[in-house]
């Protein structure tokens, strides 16, 4: 890639990134996004986090691996903290704690 296309490219980007960040605090655009709108954006998390999650849990290695791999059992326990409690750093914790506890008790028992 030559010079001048990579600044185009980061110039490009950079105006990308400040128009996204820019238009909702002017008035160019509505207050109040339309309803459709608005019941469409409540799917956006879901849709952004479900192939991280499962690429990290599934696809540790680049390959899908089920046999031995303690992170679908950390996910699990993850997914019931979750669900018992529905507090984000309580499901964070619960999920690392188990993920190192179950890679040290595989280590040991190997």
């Amino acid at each position: 890639m030559s010079e001048v296309k990579l600044w185009g490219l980061i110039l490009a980007c950079g105006l990308l990134t400040f128009t996204t960040r820019f238009l909702p605090l002017s008035d160019l655009l509505p207050r109040q996004l339309p309803p459709l709108i608005e019941q469409a954006m409540r799917y956006v998390p879901v849709a952004v986090l479900t192939p991280i999650i499962i690429h990290g849990v599934f696809l540790p290695d680049g390959s899908l691996s089920f046999s031995d791999n303690m992170r679908i059992y950390a996910a699990l326990t993850a997914l019931i903290a979750a669900l018992i409690t529905g507090r984000v750093v309580i499901t964070i914790i619960v999920g690392m704690l188990s993920l190192w506890g179950l890679e040290i008790l595989a280590s040991s028992l190997l």
